[in-house]
């Protein structure tokens, strides 16, 4: 465990290269964690490197303490990245599917859909969310984005 520790300290400290190699040196100890592979995926998704983060990604679901829905939206932004939109929704969708009351899931297909220009999709997403948790601030920061940026609606977006 103290391997990982080590690739937290590293990822606060945004070096991501030194991270890896701590997760690495963690799996290489006990390959039974998601978490070190979660991890070693999303330090790769700060390098720009969503293949990497990809095979991260899908190790970590052959894991048996993994929490699918929050993996697969985490693939989602790595192929969201890729600019691979169908595969990346496909995959928010299954999140969705698994675990329906996370507000979370349906923000970052919100935000998939956003980068996709499906602004009338994401809206209903974002609803959703709100509709679980109305307290989360992101739900309505990305409705007044898609608002006053995107379809220039500046009286919706001061209303969202």
């Amino acid at each position: 465990m103290s391997y990982y520790l080590r690739g937290e300290i590293y990822n606060e400290e945004k070096d991501y290269k030194k991270a890896i190699e701590f997760y690495n040196l963690a799996i290489n100890t006990d390959s039974t964690i998601s978490e070190f592979y979660i991890n070693k995926g999303d330090s790769y998704l700060q390098l720009n490197q969503p293949k990497n983060s990809i095979s991260a990604y899908e190790q970590a679901l052959k894991v048996s303490d993994v929490d699918s829905s929050k993996t697969y939206s985490k693939l989602a932004l790595a192929l969201q990245q890729q600019k691979l939109f169908k595969e990346a929704i496909d995959l928010h969708n299954r999140a969705i599917k698994l675990n329906p009351d996370d507000y979370e899931l349906y923000i970052g297909r919100a935000r998939t859909k956003i980068a996709f220009k499906l602004y009338d999709s994401a809206i209903n997403d974002l609803d959703k969310a709100i509709g679980i948790n109305s307290e989360e601030p992101s739900s309505y920061y990305y409705c007044g984005l898609i608002f006053g940026e995107n379809l220039n609606d500046f009286e919706q977006a001061i209303i969202e």
